[in-house]
């Protein structure tokens, strides 16, 4: 029997950064995180990327929910 498998995992960081130049945030244009990075842009052009200090590593032994489906996408069960 072929069955689907569905983790979820809640990972969080917190990290406390300076962005060179930046007096308020209405400066930053648009920023998105991604893989423990900040990147932002001031111009709508030129990104740029500010790397987090914390050694966060998610712990992925953990789901926080765990759902088993068959192909079709019929719930067989679920552990949350």
């Amino acid at each position: 029997m072929r069955v689907i498998i569905d983790c979820s995992y809640l990972a969080c960081t917190q990290d406390k950064i300076e962005i060179p130049g930046v007096e308020t945030f209405d400066q930053v244009k648009d920023w998105f995180v991604k893989w423990q990075t900040f990147h932002y842009t001031l111009d709508g052009k030129e990104w740029r990327e500010i790397e987090f200090n914390d050694d966060a590593d998610p712990d992925m032994k953990r789901p926080c929910n765990v759902r088993v489906t068959d192909e079709a996408g019929e719930e067989l069960a679920e552990d949350s």
